[in-house]
């Protein structure tokens, strides 16, 4: 009884500590199974909820999954198994994703439980509490949403079988073994936990933490994923209140800012482009600082930084040679995208040179990667800022577009002015004396050719960032087929391959899970 006392004591003193300095969002919720005993006041229900961001922190969340997803997509060849729609349930890295996710969801229904549980009379008001339930529910609502996207037939009939493996309790041996819902079930929990968080959370103040506005514009993002009747007009007044309405802090960048960095190896210049800074190469020297973030991941400066921010390292867009060229990963219609005289100098920002990620000097050379996310090798700047980017700004303005687009076809000039707006707030640049619009306007005269404008633009702004280019091949059509095809003209595109096998370490322990239709 006496240890059981002093480690109740000791969780108490360690959670207030996290809670009242930086580091809260990387530790991880201590003692899980004796949250009843745990949190005992608002101090240790605050604590809790923020270790559960500890867990967006994974390498498997964010670094070593998004990329997966545009490789899916067709947009690189990163990997080879997604591109290929050679997943099976023995892939190692579905399956890490697959036990990262449900790692997450645990921690989030333990410190929903713990709060639950804990007397109103414990919070300041039953608006605190509801505040911290919301903001849990929101994560919850995050962390099943990516599990429903890649192992579920979320674009199925409401009626469908094959939805989440949904779970709102502590994950113990005695609910090991549960079905899966059904897909309109699945929407239904996870628009739950949004709507609470609608209506809980306070608009935006950090771009660490949840908000309503974050809320908003990812229920947006599901429905506009989903496509049924009503789902687009819903989506796009969600939007439009968010951009009514969102503080000064959340907007685009103002400032210039030089990016990539440049740096010397061998006598030779890297990453050097043909204007000397930018609005853009701003927002990503900034990095996770940059006001453009409603929802960003970033790295404690710790020991441990290198291994939770490893994952965009190796996913690089050349092959294993020195080579300069970008084709190795990057092919056909994907890089004839970022390739197009509208895209003028974006290019030279999201990509550049750094080195790669080798222990060993010798192999330490420069390679064409992704620079907006990859940056230095660890092993050359261990401090340097490793974001995922959750949520841009810029991405508000390309889901209106769309949606604008989609609930009015006619009015193109309208469906448009966002993508236009988004163009001329990234400002000008100048080169060798003269200065020009860093991104020229766009205009189209056809419903088809909008679209299709929309969609590069997704690509050429959020490439490999958050998924939404991979959805976003679903979604738009060319030629009267999915985007998808013409990114992977070399692959039979199947629609039971959207979603992962579930993986076997989850069929093996859960008899009473269903493998998805194809695998």
């Amino acid at each position: 009884m006496k240890t059981n006392y002093i480690y109740k004591i000791l969780f108490i003193v360690l959670m207030i500590v996290f809670q009242s300095c930086e580091k809260f969002l990387d530790e991880s919720p201590k003692f899980q199974y004796s949250y009843d005993e745990a949190v005992v006041d608002y101090n240790s229900a605050q604590a809790i909820v923020n270790g559960v961001y500890s867990y967006l922190q994974s390498d498997w969340i964010g670094p070593r999954f998004y990329p997966n997803l545009a490789a899916k997509g067709g947009f690189s060849r990163t990997s080879s198994t997604f591109y290929k729609e050679a997943n099976s349930s023995a892939d190692y890295t579905s399956r890490n994703i697959w036990i990262n996710y449900y790692k997450a969801i645990n921690a989030a229904n333990i410190a929903l439980l713990s709060i639950e549980n804990l007397d109103v009379s414990k919070f300041p008001s039953e608006d605190e509490k509801n505040k911290l339930m919301a903001e849990v529910k929101m994560l919850r609502a995050w962390f099943n949403t990516h599990v429903f996207w890649a192992f579920a037939r979320w674009w199925d009939d409401d009626d469908n079988e094959y939805g989440l493996l949904f779970k709102d309790g502590l994950s113990t041996l005695n609910n090991e073994q549960t079905a899966r819902i059904s897909v309109g079930e699945s929407y239904v929990k996870l628009l739950e936990d949004i709507d609470f968080a609608i209506d809980h959370l306070p608009s935006v103040t950090s771009q660490f933490h949840v908000s309503k506005e974050l809320a908003k514009v990812f229920k947006a993002k599901i429905l506009m994923n989903r496509g049924k009747d009503g789902d687009y007009q819903t989506a796009l007044t969600l939007v439009d209140d968010v951009i009514a309405t969102a503080p000064a802090s959340f907007s685009m960048e103002t400032d210039m800012g030089q990016f990539p960095e440049p740096f010397e190896y061998q006598g030779a210049m890297y990453n050097v482009t043909s204007f000397e800074s930018s609005r853009m190469g701003a927002l990503f020297s900034k990095s996770w600082d940059s006001k453009e973030n409603l929802f960003v991941r970033y790295l404690e400066n710790d020991d441990r930084r290198s291994s939770k921010s490893s994952g965009y390292a190796y996913y690089l867009i050349t092959n294993a040679s020195r080579s300069p060229s970008n084709n190795a990963a990057l092919y056909t219609e994907a890089l004839n995208i970022l390739n197009e005289e509208s895209n003028k100098y974006r290019k030279e920002v999201s990509l550049g040179w750094t080195f790669h990620p080798s222990s060993s000097a010798a192999y330490r050379y420069p390679k064409y990667v992704v620079g907006k996310l990859s940056r230095n090798s660890r092993h050359i700047d261990p401090v340097q800022k490793w974001a995922v980017y959750f949520f841009r700004y810029p991405e508000l303005l390309l889901m209106q577009a769309e949606l604008r687009l989609r609930t009015n076809p006619s009015d193109i000039t309208n469906g448009l002015a966002p993508i236009n707006l988004l163009r001329q707030n990234r400002g000008e640049v100048t080169i060798n004396g003269i200065t020009e619009r860093f991104l020229p306007d766009v205009s189209a005269t056809t419903h088809e050719e909008a679209m299709d404008i929309v969609f590069k633009e997704i690509w050429q702004e959020l490439g490999m960032e958050n998924g939404s280019e991979y959805f976003a091949a679903l979604r738009f059509e060319t030629n009267g087929l999915p985007w998808i095809h013409m990114l992977k003209p070399d692959i039979a595109v199947e629609e039971d391959k959207r979603c992962l096998a579930i993986p076997d370490v989850e069929m093996q322990a859960n008899a009473a899970m269903t493998q998805n239709p194809g695998y």
